[in-house]
């Protein structure tokens, strides 16, 4: 309700809500609360919980990267070890795959079964 009030403000000087802005607030809220879930990811007591929260983003995006990418993309926060104990946990936590195609090593993102 509050923030229909600010997208009515925004929009207008009448002080009377209407069903539009309702349905943006709604709207707004709902794509929020999607994101939610990362809010606090990366932080816990593990040396690699951040960058496990980043790879795991960039997996959703991508849905499959080469180790060599990975290790291009967060060689500022992990070595080629730490990135191998992100792997090996993304896959316990049955979020990943890692795949050997020729002398690439693919890491894929694990699809949820429905």
């Amino acid at each position: 309700m509050k923030l229909a009030l600010i997208l009515n403000a925004a929009r207008t000087n009448s002080m009377i809500l209407t069903a539009e802005d309702m349905q943006r607030a709604e709207r707004i809220i709902v794509s929020t609360e999607e994101k939610m879930q990362y809010t606090f990811s990366g932080l816990g007591k593990s040396n690699i919980s951040s960058t496990l929260a980043q790879v795991l983003i960039e997996l959703e995006m991508t849905e499959e990267i080469t180790f060599e990418e990975l290790l291009s993309k967060f060689y500022g926060d992990v070595d080629k070890f730490g990135m191998d104990r992100v792997i090996e946990t993304l896959k316990a936590m049955g979020a990943a795959d890692d795949i050997i195609k020729g002398k690439e090593r693919i890491i894929v993102k694990r699809r949820k079964k429905e």
